[in-house]
């Protein structure tokens, strides 16, 4: 499991994932060890395009969705929740896939191919899985997720 913290490593193994898993990506984490006592149910979004409010919330005792919409109904969506133990999975069916490192994060970027589908940002960070969904530009999302707080 530590040696999915290697880039070079986890790269490898995403490879052979995308290659069984031929429609879906999966995304399993280990690391700091985060419970229901110590999960922070107050991560926001620092940053937002001009005009996105927070609209909605769902919670869990070890996940959270909140939802930012514009007057246009345009959304972005952040989820996070304890990443110690759990999977996420994802659609690659409909989207261009690459991954990225900033200050020693890495992300995993699905741009959309349809509109019916969102483009996605998704790391791993202290713990939590993080995941953005939004019909915005690259480089819009990776702002998003600089400034969580």
């Amino acid at each position: 499991s530590g040696l999915l913290t290697q880039p070079t490593v986890n790269a490898a193994v995403q490879n052979v994932i995308r290659t069984v898993f031929e429609k879906y990506d999966r995304y399993d984490f280990v690391g700091k060890k985060l419970t229901i006592e110590n999960f922070n149910n107050d991560i926001r979004l620092g940053y937002v395009p001009d005009g996105y409010y927070l609209s909605n919330g769902d919670y869990s005792h070890i996940s959270v969705s909140l939802t930012y919409v514009d007057n246009n109904g345009n959304e972005i969506m952040l989820d996070y929740s304890i990443a110690d133990g759990a999977s996420s999975i994802y659609d690659n069916e409909h989207n261009l896939y690459g991954s990225f490192t900033i200050d020693g994060i890495e992300y995993y970027y699905y741009e959309s191919l349809d509109n019916d589908f969102y483009d996605k940002l998704v790391w791993y960070k202290e713990g939590y899985a993080f995941s953005i969904f939004a019909h915005l530009p690259k480089e819009e999302l990776v702002k998003i997720a600089e400034n969580i707080k």
